[in-house]
């Protein structure tokens, strides 16, 4: 899989698995959108993965469990890809989605 200089939309991209993700991506020359919904995390990322990178991150709020919040999240990140001109490799569905529970 070609990985450097393509876009990849991950949800749940500030957290756990999502972040993981994106950290291994990200290392390895590609460039992510971080769809989330805790705008304090994704925005640290975000910063933390742009910082000296080229500007090769970008965090939308995104609700997965509202379809309006994907579209928008989708449109905004496929916009920054039309700035960027760097492909869209793949979308990573990270993101969980419940109520916690014991």
């Amino acid at each position: 899989m070609h990985i450097a200089n393509r876009t990849f939309l991950i949800s749940g991209g500030s957290s756990g698995l999502g972040l993981a993700t994106a950290r291994s991506l990200h290392a390895a020359g590609g460039y992510v959108a971080l769809l989330d919904m805790n705008a304090e995390a994704g925005e640290a990322v975000a910063a933390e993965l742009g910082i000296g990178a080229g500007e090769r991150a970008l965090f939308v709020q995104t609700d997965v469990s509202d379809t309006e919040s994907v579209a928008a999240a989708v449109k905004k990140s496929m916009e920054w890809v039309g700035r960027t001109g760097k492909a869209l490799g793949g979308v990573i569905a990270a993101a969980g989605v419940g109520n916690p529970g014991k």
